[in-house]
């Protein structure tokens, strides 16, 4: 049986997975805000909470990027190609985020550099200054990597990377608010909600790059499953 995995269904699934986590956190955040209660459902589909399902989506779909990384740097491994190193980069970096998701290593880290450093204002959560320098050394890193994609990749790719750094700037607006007003408001309730969307939307953009990517460079996305019967 052969399974064909096509990028433009994949991705139109995975955001409207997204659309209705979205939808969930909305009504349970109106819910809570209006009525005093989330009926049970708050913490399971606040788009800010840990451990639950919009949580889980995020660390399957940078789970997914990892892995289909993982296969294109094999692939540009075995081709002896160039690049084949960075592609196992971005495999690693990828399934650090997704181990950051699950083990909320960035959330730890804002709290111990918040104290640490006294930061407030736009650096409330402190966990985007080390995050920010990393994201900056690695463009200069993979510029050159960028410029060998074709056109098409590259511009998917980098139009990921800018919903990820748009991301970022809502995380500091999100702080700032956090810092000077608080969290019980309807802003700071309708900055998380763009903020998320954001990243989960850049997420999903990566993925169709990444499929798109191997599409083309491998003549589509393939999974083959045989059974053999040994003759007696």
């Amino acid at each position: 049986m052969d399974l064909l995995l096509e990028p433009k269904k994949v991705a139109r699934v995975f955001l409207l997975i997204v659309l209705c986590l979205t939808l969930a956190h909305i009504a349970v955040r109106v819910s809570a805000h209006y009525f005093g209660q989330g009926f049970g459902l708050f913490q399971l589909f606040d788009l800010e909470g840990e451990g639950n399902i919009p949580t889980l989506f995020s660390y399957t779909a940078w789970l997914l990027c990892s892995g289909i990384f993982s296969l294109i740097a094999f692939a540009k491994n075995r081709e002896r190609a160039r690049y084949s190193f960075h592609w196992a980069g971005l495999a690693v970096i990828f399934l650090f985020l997704a181990l950051d998701e699950a083990l909320l290593i960035h959330e730890r880290l804002s709290g111990r550099l918040h104290v640490g450093l006294h930061t407030s204002g736009f650096f409330y959560f402190a966990w985007i200054i080390p995050y920010s320098v990393l994201l900056v050394v690695l463009s200069f890193v993979y510029w050159r990597f960028l410029r060998h994609l074709p056109i098409r990749s590259r511009v998917l790719f980098l139009r990921a990377g800018s919903i990820y750094v748009v991301a970022i700037g809502l995380e500091a607006l999100k702080g700032f608010q956090a810092d000077v007003y608080g969290r019980d408001n309807v802003a700071f309730a309708i900055l998380v909600t763009i903020e998320e969307i954001f990243e989960m939307v850049g997420t999903v953009v990566l993925i169709y790059a990444l499929m798109s990517y191997m599409s083309v460079e491998y003549r589509g996305m393939q999974i083959n499953f045989t059974s053999r019967r040994n003759d007696l």
